[in-house]
């Protein structure tokens, strides 16, 4: 009995140690993984990061206003919906992380991006992605992966799909053929390779989106994105669906793809500029050349358009551009310049709402820093100063060919 008893209380001894040992290294994995990946972590667990959840699925930073929840809430429904209507139904039930303040971001592993997808699995967006293009374009990246099974996609298209899910108007045309950037050549195919370009050139985005919208008109739209991915899921390999020279000359021309023929490359002729009058395609002073136009010229104009928004001559600034929206535009600076400078406590926040559209004469202590072309010599980004000092914030431009000649159009804002 007495060795029976002994053998017994070694295993119990033996058991205990073991289990203490798993303990220990459970928690320290678990310390580890929260120091290392922070983003990770947060998402795993919203409310040790101090979130608060909203709704099922969707957590912010403590403290916000009424305004600000109801703001948080209608961004993600609003972005849930565009994934819904793109790919038929959702496949996935990612966790949406919010951040409106900076302080509460770099808390949860946040960096300088606008929002991001972890792990295709959850989302955070940052006080400059709260809203439903930004939102979109992760939780499409989400439900993509979780629709793919596993299989693996070039990132180029990854991140055009996501573009094109989010219908962002920086990066696409609002109708016919959506281009704003032509690309034909190889775009990166691993997400190392992707980011490392990005951060380069903010258009490649542009590109990505140009060859998967031109792919996904040809060949029948979001069917053929859901077939794709049927296809992808069972195994079957990529295709290579780089757009040929013909089919990207029939889009411009507007016969194939239900495309307008309103970027068509205009007959080369003398490089004259000249103004369009109000009953053309663009208004009054765009500015128009009949063949693509030195650098100095297309800087002259931006230089031009910038002085009248720093003047508040919003309406004649817009006159000279084949203009996206003015209102994210300004919006987007306010946040840049004026916003970034303010306390980030909940007066400010409030005050940020309404501010910058009320009273525009913050405008004037704007500057513009030096102009950044592409390799392409059809596109660049022009930095923004406030008080002297570079914000996060610069605006992107490029040279089109329309029916009537080239033209400059932007600004989209990039950060």
């Amino acid at each position: 009995m007495p060795l029976i008893r002994r053998w017994a209380s070694r295993r119990r001894r033996g058991w205990w140690i073991a289990g203490t040992v798993t303990a220990v290294l459970l928690i320290s994995a678990v310390a580890l993984t929260a120091i290392a990946f922070p983003s990770v972590a947060a998402t795993t667990c919203p409310g040790c990061y101090g979130l608060e959840r909203l709704q099922p699925g969707v957590y912010a930073e403590p403290g916000l206003a009424p305004a600000e929840r109801r703001h948080v809430t209608e961004v993600v429904e609003q972005a849930n919906q565009r994934v819904r209507d793109f790919f038929g139904g959702r496949a996935s039930t990612p966790d949406v992380l919010v951040c409106l303040s900076d302080d509460c971001y770099r808390r949860i592993g946040g960096g300088r991006e606008r929002g991001i997808a972890v792990l295709n699995r959850s989302v955070m967006l940052s006080p400059r992605g709260a809203d439903p293009v930004i939102a979109s374009h992760e939780l499409a990246h989400v439900e993509f992966h979780a629709r793919l099974h596993g299989a693996e996609v070039p990132q180029w298209f990854d991140e055009g799909l996501a573009v094109l899910v989010s219908d962002d108007p920086r990066y696409l045309a609002p109708t016919g053929d959506r281009c704003l950037l032509d690309s034909r050549r190889p775009l990166p195919v691993t997400l190392q390779d992707w980011l490392r370009a990005a951060s380069a050139d903010p258009q490649l985005y542009a590109e990505a989106a140009c060859q998967v919208s031109r792919w996904a008109g040809t060949n029948g739209g979001k069917e053929a994105v859901r077939t794709l991915i049927e296809r992808l899921s069972t195994g079957q390999a990529f295709p290579d669906i780089q757009m040929s020279t013909a089919v990207v000359a029939g889009h411009r021309a507007g016969v194939g793809g239900g495309c307008s023929g309103r970027h068509r490359r205009p007959s080369r002729a003398s490089p004259t500029a000249r103004s369009v009058a109000s009953s053309n395609l663009y208004d009054l002073a765009v500015r128009i050349w009949t063949e693509s136009p030195a650098k100095a010229d297309v800087e002259a104009v931006v230089r031009r358009y910038f002085s009248l928004l720093r003047a508040g001559k919003i309406p004649e600034a817009e006159q000279l551009v084949d203009h996206s929206s003015v209102r994210h535009v300004l919006k987007s600076l306010w946040s840049g310049s004026v916003g970034a400078s303010a306390d980030a406590d909940e007066a400010s926040r409030s005050r940020a709402a309404d501010e910058w559209e009320q009273d525009l004469s913050w405008l004037r202590e704007l500057g513009l820093g030096g102009f950044n072309w592409g390799h392409t010599g059809s596109h660049f980004y022009v930095e923004v100063t406030y008080r002297a000092r570079i914000i996060e914030v610069s605006l992107g431009f490029w040279v089109k060919p329309t029916d009537a000649g080239w033209v400059v159009a932007g600004p989209s804002t990039l950060w």
